[in-house]
């Protein structure tokens, strides 16, 4: 699944074009899978997970 959506080969979209180095679009980023449904959601639990993530990991925020 990961090499599919780095690839675009769901949708044509691909994972890197919605990551930058302010920010991830993880809205946009549903795209990678199945459009548009539940994008909203989606990105709110992406977030959510991110922020975890970072107030729990010793390591760097470079991506």
């Amino acid at each position: 699944m990961i090499w599919g959506m780095m690839k675009g080969i769901f949708t044509g979209g691909k994972l890197p074009g919605y990551i930058y180095k302010s920010h991830i679009d993880y809205k946009a980023a549903r795209a990678v899978i199945n459009e548009s449904d539940s994008a909203d959601n989606i990105a709110f639990f992406a977030r959510l997970f991110e922020s975890i993530l970072r107030e729990t990991s010793n390591l760097t925020e470079e991506f």
